[in-house]
């Protein structure tokens, strides 16, 4: 199950510590929470991985900051 992450106010990114404030976040029923950028960061990761072309401007430009 995935809970609403509009239903946290304060938290932040498992991995790297950012703010929801700043960035979206993905939050489970098992834990952990990832914001927007450590997603863009492994899906690059992943690509590389396997050759392939990430998307014009990069995964980080396909989601960006809060403003």
């Amino acid at each position: 199950m995935v809970d609403d992450p509009s239903q946290f106010s304060d938290v932040t990114c498992s991995l790297c510590g950012r703010h929801n404030r700043e960035v979206r976040v993905v939050a489970t029923s098992a834990g952990p929470i990832v914001c927007q950028v450590c997603v863009a960061k492994c899906a690059e990761i992943f690509d590389q991985e396997v050759g392939l072309t990430p998307p014009v401007g990069g995964w980080s430009q396909r989601w960006p900051l809060k403003s």
